[in-house]
């Protein structure tokens, strides 16, 4: 991948339109998603931040991963992403930025949820 927020992203498309979990492709972005992920859990483009998070976190739920499971030396992915989330439920880009963005809240919503892109509405 080139950065872990494309990543996540073509990866949810890979899996919305059929690709197998289990898919080479697949594989070697989780492979990716390892290797860019921080110590406080989140994964790293420009240091870790909900947008990163939002998209590496919904390819890990497409892709039958629980983001529980990728607990790093102080958190896992979704502690991360809710340690940037404020009392009113906006999600901050990082936990310095100030203000949040309708798309870092709604795909953390997303993300949170344990669902992917697009999201398994009943």
């Amino acid at each position: 991948g080139e950065d872990p927020d494309t990543t996540g992203l073509i990866v949810s498309a890979l899996l919305a339109v059929g690709e197998d979990e289990s898919s080479e492709s697949v594989r070697k972005a989780l492979e990716y998603f390892r290797s860019e992920q921080n110590d406080d859990g989140g994964f790293s483009s420009l240091g870790s931040n909900s947008a990163t998070d939002d998209w590496a976190i919904m390819a890990l739920n497409g892709a039958g991963e629980a983001p529980e499971g990728w607990r790093r030396r102080s958190g896992d992915p979704l502690s991360h992403l809710a340690s940037l989330q404020k009392e009113d439920g906006s999600i901050w880009w990082k936990a310095d930025s100030e203000g949040s963005s309708f798309e870092w809240t709604a795909l953390g919503i997303v993300a949170m949820s344990g669902e992917a892109i697009p999201p398994d509405l009943p």
